[in-house]
């Protein structure tokens, strides 16, 4: 089993599908294409507003290596065990540093720029700078951080994939309790693309079809 975290922040937009095989298949095969698009609606300044990545985290799932996947969590675990033992110290160290061991990038897009990612990439929200964290009032209990209405963040999201990727995504979401209308969702949407861009909902309804058929039973339930 590979190893998931979710520390800080770090994520991979995958991990609900990790736990099973069915799914595992499928994020190991080199046709599997799932991911986020991003539209940030301001820059990724000292309160936020784009994300962070790890390049190349996605790698070691692509690769098929529980090795190399357990060695690249290590730095991830490390930071774990240093915030969940010892907070006072953890927030003490410049946030710098701990981007620097993770080798990890802060993204910095214009405004309205577009942003995509892989599903299986580590990634978080851009924190808040160590110059204005004193300035915040923070909720550790919920991961939530109240800042000035000024510097609230406006995003915009969503997916891109393969059919392979899709049914694998759409495999976790359905097993998930209050996600069964996760994809008759997906079906109002396309079909409301379709009233401004009929030849893109096409392309998506392509994707989607055999998914579609395959959960057929999931619609009918909350149609």
């Amino acid at each position: 089993m590979l190893t998931e975290l979710k520390v800080l922040g770090w994520h991979r937009d995958c991990n609900g599908e990790m736990p099973y095989d069915y799914c595992r298949e499928k994020l190991f095969d080199k046709s599997y294409v799932f991911g986020k698009i991003g539209i940030y609606l301001q820059e990724n300044l000292e309160y936020g507003g784009s994300i962070d990545l790890i390049p190349f985290s996605h790698k070691d799932i692509k690769a098929k290596n529980i090795i190399i996947n357990k060695l690249t969590n290590i730095p991830l675990k490390l930071l774990l065990r240093l915030h969940s033992n010892f907070p006072e110290i953890y927030k003490n160290i410049s946030e710098n540093i701990y981007m620097n061991i993770l080798k990890a990038k802060k993204l910095s897009p214009k405004k309205g720029s577009v942003v995509l990612f892989d599903s299986r990439i580590y990634h978080r929200g851009s924190p808040i700078a160590d110059s204005v964290r004193n300035e915040v009032m923070f909720n550790s209990s919920v991961h939530h951080a109240e800042v000035p209405a000024a510097k609230n963040k406006y995003s915009i999201y969503c997916h891109f994939g393969s059919t392979l990727a899709y049914d694998s995504y759409m495999y976790d979401r359905l097993k998930r309790e209050g996600n069964s209308l996760e994809l008759q969702r997906c079906v109002n949407e396309q079909k409301k693309i379709e009233n401004f861009y009929p030849k893109f909902a096409t392309s998506i309804q392509n994707i989607m079809s055999p998914v579609l058929i395959k959960y057929k039973d999931y619609i009918s339930k909350v149609s």
